[in-house]
């Protein structure tokens, strides 16, 4: 699945929001295309289905959180029912952090230029890679 431009991005990110996709404005989208773009460091166009795949999802996470934002402020003590939707919210936020985490763990060099800066660094003696892992004696 190749993505060719923003638009491309958010349409595509509509689709799998469902019924939801009408709660977030046109901003938001655009606000959370470039909040994906600087996470993956990507540019237009993604040919890569693996990156195409993985920017898409980022872009539901993020839009998810907007979502959640707005639900946020809907949130009355008294009524219980109502913290069901935020919780929800939170819990699909909490499930796309650990596959994307899970992601990078499994594919460092597909995503090691997301934390390039950050990549090998020296301390004391011992050595880490991007994800905090011990290569001192690799």
């Amino acid at each position: 699945m190749s993505i060719l431009t923003q638009d491309d991005l958010i349409d595509l990110t509509k689709e799998l929001m469902g019924g939801s996709s009408d709660k977030v404005s046109i901003e938001g989208y655009e606000t959370a295309a470039g909040q994906v773009e600087k996470e993956l460091t990507i540019t237009y166009p993604i040919t890569d289905d693996m990156i195409s795949y993985w920017a898409v999802e980022r872009m539901r996470r993020h839009s998810t959180y907007i979502l959640m934002v707005e639900s946020a402020h809907k949130f009355q003590y008294k009524q219980i029912h109502l913290e069901h939707r935020f919780k929800h919210y939170i819990q699909l936020i909490e499930k796309m952090d650990q596959e994307w985490l899970g992601a990078m763990e499994d594919n460092p060099d597909l995503f090691g230029s997301t934390y390039s800066d950050f990549s090998f660094y020296l301390e004391t003696g011992f050595v880490y890679d991007a994800l905090g892992r011990d290569v001192t004696y690799l």
